[in-house]
């Protein structure tokens, strides 16, 4: 079963054998509590990966590894986990990834996020332009948007 914050505080919060009424009042006093106090409003969790457009992919993650020790994932990103669960990568794409578009930088930054549609609101409302839609991979939920110096953003939200 997929859950959000409000599944998670609705079954959390409710001793077993509750009745649905009382389970649900709880639920509505704590996001009520919550959203006063300020701690569901979307923030940014850390650096999800840097991507960066590179002639030869191959040979550019071969010289970090050669020369800088870095491990390479099979798919070719470099990786340094922290806490199991959030990591950055730092990741390289081919020259001529459309990937990165409509930017016309070399990189784009992946940004570990809680809320992608309220950050996506907050960055509409900052002026940013927003790119295509909302898609959820199952492992994650993406979003993407042109910050002011015309980088391409990317938002990520963790499923697991």
């Amino acid at each position: 079963m997929k859950t959000n914050r409000f599944s998670t505080c609705y079954t959390g919060l409710a001793p077993k054998g509750q009745d649905l009424k009382e389970r649900k009042s709880l639920l509505i006093m704590h996001i009520v509590e919550h959203e006063v106090n300020g701690d569901f409003m979307a923030k940014i969790l850390g650096v999800g990966g840097v991507f960066l457009r590179c002639k030869d992919t191959k040979a550019y993650t071969d010289w970090w590894k050669t020369h800088m020790g870095v491990e390479i994932s099979e798919w070719g990103s470099m990786e340094w986990k922290n806490d199991g669960k959030a990591f950055t990568l730092f990741s390289t794409f081919p020259e001529d990834t459309e990937y990165f578009n409509p930017s016309t930088a070399r990189f784009m930054i992946n940004l570990r996020v809680d809320d992608v549609p309220a950050m996506l609101d907050k960055a509409r409302a900052g002026g940013a332009e927003i790119i295509g839609e909302i898609s959820d991979e199952g492992y994650g939920v993406f979003g993407w948007f042109i910050d002011p110096e015309g980088v391409k953003i990317e938002l990520w939200q963790d499923n697991s």
